[in-house]
């Protein structure tokens, strides 16, 4: 017996048009592996260019649409997106039929439509901010949060401190979408419990429609797909980059989302920025060169630098633990004199301002690492920077910074450290090289067996901590990986940036 799919719900408006409402919900959810239901809350007359009426469904008829979804053998939802409401009454029945479900909510809060028309009058606006307090993400642009607020948001510093205020009227989590305060770059603002960022994309050309139904509709669909929500929100922004940049002029000023089942590309990921302040300008670290970074060995002491070396590695890390003070000092300079003179690419891991201070190749940071270290500064002294990933938002904290490389990881199951995440599987690595342009390291797991094949899925390099340093016959096992990485590596195709 084939497993149920996942189930989406979307409560909105019928936009005749396509353009948005429940018409372009139905559009982008059916580009996933789901279920999906739907319920009308009211019935529009419009183009894609102009609002002529609407008529709003009576609360009863809207709770049945509830029921009948609900009933067996339908399958619960897993997350639930709400756009129209269209009347006070509705959102209170909504708001009741949400109590009896545990799905995650996200309120796209739609008030006004983009080809002219009023959806939400002010005792819908009033009865839609009490929604709040059942509501697990709340998407609003510019207008619709201060609508919602009885405030301005006239520049994106103003963003932060709105979404708190929306926050305190009960939504859990908080979108803003900056789309409408201009720059070449748009910004939005996301807020959380314990956490915020900034989501960033260059500004595409021209208007849309129903780029915020689909945004919200893609959310409820990656969290019901079992993402999490700092990797839904990346994965749903991309999505609708990419359907925006294939955007379809169907009349002169109206235009639809296109493609919106089409493989992401880089310029369709958006950059992560945490919460602290606006973002300013992205640094830009300097390439690796042309040859691909191969076997890339993990090792703890300079001795093991040299070893490494002198058989041929071209890329190698040092990764101390257990040192501090003057042995510390004494192990990184002795690493970087061997490696530089001989043309070797050594990474210094953690430990930025010491291979600031002494004119490393590079510095190797995972997460936690990059608030602390004074990025800018490592980008002005042309150091190399790798970064570690393990997921989306990860990744897209990494892309903000444009590195010399990211790593992904772990690939398999691995030993050298506790891991709070999967293993990414061999596939992962293909994904993970085309969504972003940076020169990817494979590393969690891998042994020479794995090697070739993850180079020809697109690795730049692959690396392992223990499979050399704890090897029976260490320079036996450097030759097999330096050999099966060559193999991996398809002399036609040009390595990434």
């Amino acid at each position: 017996m084939t497993a149920l799919r996942p189930s989406v719900w979307t409560i909105a408006g019928s936009d005749p048009s396509g353009g948005a409402g429940v018409q372009m919900d139905l559009r982008l959810l059916n580009t996933f592996e789901l279920y999906v239901g739907s319920v009308i809350t009211a019935v529009t007359a419009q183009s894609l260019v102009h609002f002529s009426a609407s008529t709003v469904l009576a609360p009863d008829l809207v709770t049945r649409q509830i029921n009948a979804l609900a009933a067996a053998p339908m399958p619960a939802p897993r997350a639930i997106k709400i756009g129209m409401l269209g009347s006070a009454e509705n959102a209170r029945v909504i708001g009741a039929a949400l109590a009896q479900h545990r799905a995650f909510v996200v309120l796209d809060p739609v008030t006004t439509s983009t080809s002219g028309g009023t959806l939400a009058d002010a005792s819908a606006i009033a009865e839609l901010r009490l929604l709040l307090r059942s509501v697990d993400l709340l998407t609003p642009n510019v207008p619709e949060a201060e609508s919602l607020l009885g405030a301005s948001i006239r520049h994106v510093e103003d963003m932060p401190a709105a979404a708190a205020a929306l926050r305190r009227l009960g939504a859990k989590h908080v979108l803003i979408k900056g789309g409408h305060l201009g720059g070449p770059v748009v910004l939005d603002f996301f807020q959380g419990e314990d956490t915020s960022f900034w989501l960033s994309n260059h500004r595409l050309g021209g208007q849309v429609r129903g780029t915020g139904c689909a945004l919200a509709s893609a959310i409820a669909a990656y969290v019901a797909l079992g993402h999490s929500l700092a990797e839904s929100l990346i994965l749903a922004r991309a999505r609708i980059t990419h359907g925006f940049a294939h955007a379809q002029d169907v009349c002169p000023n109206g235009r639809l989302l296109g493609d919106l089942a089409g493989a992401l590309m880089p310029d369709d990921m958006p950059w992560l920025n945490n919460g602290q302040g606006v973002p300013d300008q992205r640094p830009l670290f300097p390439s690796c060169g042309p040859e691909p970074l191969g076997f890339y060995p993990v090792v703890d002491s300079s001795a093991w630098v040299k070893r490494c070396g002198d058989l041929g590695v071209t890329t190698i890390q040092l990764r101390v633990k257990d040192l501090s003070g003057g042995e510390l000092r004494r192990e990184i300079r002795s690493a970087i004199d061997y490696c530089a003179p001989r043309g070797i690419r050594l990474f210094i891991n953690d430990y930025w301002d010491l291979a600031l201070e002494m004119g490393a190749y590079g510095v190797h940071l995972g997460q936690s690492d990059l608030d602390p270290c004074d990025l800018r500064q490592l980008a002005a002294a042309n150091l190399r920077l790798g970064i570690s990933t393990h997921s989306y938002d990860e990744a897209a904290r990494a892309h903000a910074l444009r590195p010399s490389y990211i790593a992904l990881g772990p690939i398999f199951e691995t030993t050298s450290k506790d891991m709070p995440f999967a293993p990414q599987g061999m596939a992962r690595i293909a994904e993970w090289q085309r969504l972003w342009p940076y020169p990817l390291v494979a590393i969690g797991g891998l042994t020479v067996a794995h090697a070739a094949e993850a180079m020809r899925r697109g690795a730049n390099g692959v690396a392992c901590i223990s499979d050399v340093t704890k090897a029976a016959d260490p320079e036996r096992q450097i030759r097999r990986w330096l050999n099966a990485v060559t193999q991996g590596i398809d002399p036609v195709v040009p390595s990434q940036r």
